[in-house]
């Protein structure tokens, strides 16, 4: 008895029931018979268009970034007030760097229509407390706060090229990144303690390794929540990824404008 029926043609018609189901899987992949799963086009649909959004909140996010960044690297009394506001003022800023993407993601799956004004915030706030360094960037391009734009340029285009390969590389490989969430904390206590301790001490070599560790875990950053956007269908919040990625693409930017900088005064 052949494993498949056929027609006077010798043609296949379909799985026989003397084949074992394992064997009918191989073959027939998308038939009940073989006992798997047909393709949901709305679950498709609907995860292509989680992404799209995802990425679209992302792109808000940068652009309020940006806004905030060109504001507050021009504005006199804004960076008056950032470079002489001391350590009190550090404090205040991570806590609001902090506290405001949980704001802002919870205005955003509350208020579906108010998730881009909720992003656009959130991402200018960053933007602000990239300025100061946006603006020592400029000044040591050589050419003043107006067309000195060489480092910072060139900090956005290395940030760019990294998160593009980073992205293409997880896409296109399916790839499943995971850290060891010891050596993450470790990475992030580092930072923590670090940055304030560096404002006393003034060390340059001090200084560089936060830069190193601050763009490792912003790299990390962007691959595990493009890894979890690919390999995760459950997820379905595109204001968390989006606030994600920003976080990435954030400490991948100023970490790349912070080496560059250093590099550019030695």
């Amino acid at each position: 008895m052949s494993h498949y029926d056929r027609n006077h043609d010798g043609a296949a018609l379909g799985a026989s029931h003397h084949v074992p189901v394992d064997d009918q899987r191989s073959v027939y992949p998308y038939t009940v018979q073989g006992g798997a799963t047909i393709p949901d086009s709305r679950e498709a649909a609907r995860r292509q268009n989680m992404l799209h959004t995802t990425y679209l909140y992302l792109a808000v996010s940068v652009v309020g970034c940006m806004g905030g960044a060109w504001f507050g690297s021009h504005s006199e009394g804004f960076l008056r007030m950032m470079l002489g506001g001391g350590f009190l003022l550090w404090i205040a800023l991570m806590f609001v760097l902090n506290a405001l993407p949980n704001v802002a993601l919870k205005i955003a799956e509350n208020s579906p229509r108010l998730a881009v004004p909720a992003l656009l915030v959130n991402g200018g706030v960053a933007g602000l407390a990239l300025a100061p360094l946006v603006f020592v960037g400029l000044h040591l391009s050589g050419a003043g706060a107006e067309n000195g734009t060489n480092l910072v340029s060139t900090a956005v285009v290395v940030t760019g090229a990294i998160f593009a390969a980073i992205t293409g590389y997880v896409f296109l490989n399916k790839a499943e990144i995971k850290m060891s969430g010891m050596l993450m904390a470790g990475l992030f206590g580092f930072a923590v303690i670090a940055i304030p301790a560096n404002m006393f001490l003034q060390s340059s070599i001090l200084s560089l390794g936060v830069s190193l560790v601050i763009g490792v875990i912003g790299a990390y950053q962007l691959a595990s929540t493009t890894s979890m956007l690919v390999t995760n269908p459950k997820f379905n919040s595109p204001a968390a990824g989006a606030l994600m990625l920003f976080a990435g693409v954030f400490n991948l930017f100023q970490a790349i404008l912070h080496l560059l900088i250093a590099g550019g005064r030695d």
